[in-house]
C-alpha cells in the first residue's frame, strides 16, 4: 500500500472508502455490460474487500441487465435411429466452409462418421 496525492493505493488500484463504494458501483455499472466485464474493469482501477461479490449482487438486482442478458438455453437433443448401411442417413452443415478462394459444404454419414467436403 502507498499514498499518492491523498489517495491510498493497493498496488495500482485506488482503495475506495465505504461511503463512496455505492457511487463507484453505480459508475461501473452505467453501461450494463454484465458481471465479468464489470469485475475485470473494477479490478484494474479499484480495490476494497468483497468488491466482486458486491458487483455480482448489484447486477443480479438490475432489471435492465436481467431483461437483456443472453439466454443460454440448450436445444434438446433429437434422437434418431441408427442405420444399417453407410450413406442411408446424412447430416449436412448449413454454413458453407471457406478455405482460400474455395467454398465447401460439409456432410457426414451417420453410420460411419465419414466426413465429405463438397
Amino acid at each position: 500500500m502507498h499514498v499518492n496525492n491523498g489517495l491510498i493505493f493497493f498496488n495500482d488500484c485506488v482503495i475506495v472508502p465505504e461511503k463512496l463504494r455505492p457511487k463507484v458501483l453505480g459508475l461501473l455499472h452505467e453501461s450494463h455490460q454484465g458481471v465479468n466485464r464489470r469485475r475485470k474493469r473494477a479490478r484494474k482501477l479499484f480495490y476494497w474487500p468483497g468488491i466482486s461479490r458486491e458487483i455480482a449482487d448489484m447486477i443480479a438486482k438490475c432489471k435492465t441487465c436481467e431483461k437483456y442478458k443472453p439466454r443460454t438455453t440448450k436445444e434438446p437433443l433429437i434422437l434418431h435411429e441408427m442405420t444399417n448401411l453407410p450413406y442411408q442417413k446424412l447430416a449436412c452443415d448449413i454454413q458453407v466452409l471457406d478455405f482460400g478462394s474455395k467454398s465447401f459444404l460439409a456432410m457426414i454419414d451417420y453410420y460411419s462418421k465419414w466426413l465429405e467436403l463438397i
